[in-house]
């Protein structure tokens, strides 16, 4: 397959696939009664039964959200730029997927275990995905869907790049 040429493309490929295979797994294993949501104090103030659509959502939503991510560069009127910073562009859909995978799988683990605490979860995921990103921010190129995009970084190279590395220092703290 084209799309998953690279090392981080079949990486992405597998950690998707594993999304799907961690909910089929844990899918009999989960309550009828599934937490679909909770409050800031951890609380569950929001739950549904049990079936394909609220066990499988998210791996659903990894996969539109990896496919948007793909077609981007070739809808985008300055797909040229995608070029110029390809290898950070691949490397920032793999943190997105396995951002993604790291939230199912917490999220199946809070349903199986109920006194684990999802804010320390979520707080390690969050820190990660910041730190991350603050690493790969400051190394795209100008375009219409990836970055801080307003119409002054837009219609300015100097402006996209100075934004995009002050953008990289507030997402490290």
């Amino acid at each position: 397959m084209k799309m998953f040429k690279s090392k981080f493309h079949r990486i992405q490929l597998v950690m998707l696939l594993g999304m799907f295979a961690l909910g089929r797994y844990f899918y009999d294993r989960l309550p009828e009664m599934i937490t679909m949501q909770r409050n800031i104090d951890g609380v569950a103030d929001r739950l549904e039964r049990k079936n394909l659509i609220s066990v499988f959502l998210l791996p659903i939503i990894t996969l539109l959200v990896l496919g948007m991510m793909k077609l981007a560069p070739c809808i985008d009127p300055r797909k040229r730029k995608y070029q110029q910073f390809s290898a950070t562009y691949t490397i920032l859909q793999t943190v997105i997927v396995w951002s993604l995978l790291y939230f199912y799988a917490g999220i199946l683990l809070v349903n199986l275990y109920p006194n684990l605490n999802i804010i320390r979860i979520i707080f390690v995921g969050i820190w990660a995905l910041m730190l991350l990103i603050w690493n790969y921010l400051p190394k795209i190129r100008r375009n219409y869907f990836v970055g801080i995009k307003t119409p002054w970084t837009l219609n300015n190279e100097e402006v996209w790049n100075k934004t995009h590395r002050l953008g990289g220092i507030y997402f490290f703290w």
